[in-house]
């Protein structure tokens, strides 16, 4: 039923859709206009590096990148390289501006995107997005840091993760099934993440509690509702990696502009659709009253 009622408010937010397409696209303009002198050179050295060069199978390609042949670490560490700068500055340069920044101003339609989506769940109200922006762009900063520390702790602790596989394959000799392993743990790391923030927006906006506190209260409702909430964080998570994957593959990354602002979308209402039920709240889905029993 969770699932069922958060694709029907998805289905009646069309609006909110709309504004946070608008929204993503402006965060990609500004990113782009930010890293552009670091794109361009990119794109520059691959166009005249030939990194795989003297290798023609995919087995040789694998055996160049580990074992450094033709030199192919160092020719991929100059493309970070612009106008004397190290690839050091460089590759820091990229995760400030890809992982911080990027994840920081995107992470700021949270607060905003919730609170029209309360409303809507609580009075069947509608309430403008940019409106509750400027609103709420003080509680908007603060709890994106919040969360975005969160996420970067997280992100770090499933780089481990996969590093210490990567390193019992090799130590094993099974690198054919790293693949299959990585996306199977993915999956599974990825929802353990989502599930215990499921609750964060819910008493921070409904409520009114301090991000900080919020975070604690979720994670103690969450760890009574354990397996089923894991499930549903599973199956939304599945979905949304594969819409996103496979949309950008056929449309060459150009589709993402729908399916990235659809997933945000989903996964917020989502979200809130979990607190009520957890809480025992009544919720407008359909303009009808319903409660969900955990």
């Amino acid at each position: 039923m969770i699932f069922n009622n958060t694709i029907k408010v998805c289905g009646n937010k069309r609006g909110l859709f709309l504004s946070l397409i608008v929204y993503f696209s402006f965060v990609c303009l500004v990113l782009v206009a930010i890293g552009l002198p670091y794109l361009l050179h990119i794109k520059y050295e691959f166009a005249n590096y030939t990194l795989f060069e003297y290798t023609s199978t995919n087995v040789q390609i694998v055996d160049t990148i580990f074992n450094n042949r033709n030199n192919f670490w160092i020719k991929f560490i100059d493309l970070f390289a612009v106008d004397g700068t190290s690839f050091r500055d460089g590759l820091i340069f990229m995760i400030l501006t890809v992982i911080v920044v990027y994840r920081f101003f995107l992470g700021l339609y949270q607060i905003p995107l919730a609170e029209c989506i309360n409303h809507k769940l609580s009075a069947n109200a509608n309430v403008g997005f940019f409106s509750s922006f400027i609103a709420n762009i003080r509680l908007s900063i603060k709890y994106t840091l919040i969360r975005l520390a969160y996420s970067l702790f997280f992100d770090f602790f499933m780089i481990g993760i996969f590093v210490l596989l990567l390193w019992l394959f090799r130590l094993l000799d099974i690198l054919y099934f790293a693949p299959v392993v990585f996306v199977i743990v993915f999956f599974l790391l990825l929802a353990f993440r989502q599930m215990f923030v499921c609750c964060w927006l819910g008493h921070v906006v409904v409520d009114g509690k301090k991000p900080q506190l919020s975070f604690e209260k979720s994670r103690k409702q969450i760890l009574n509702h354990f397996i089923k909430m894991y499930f549903l964080c599973l199956v939304a998570s599945i979905i949304v990696v594969l819409l996103n994957f496979s949309v950008g593959m056929v449309t060459f990354g150009f589709g993402l502009i729908l399916t990235i602002p659809l997933s945000i979308l989903l996964f917020t209402v989502l979200e809130l659709v979990i607190y009520y039920s957890i809480s025992n709240k009544r919720y407008y889905v359909d303009n009808k009253v319903v409660q969900t029993i955990v």
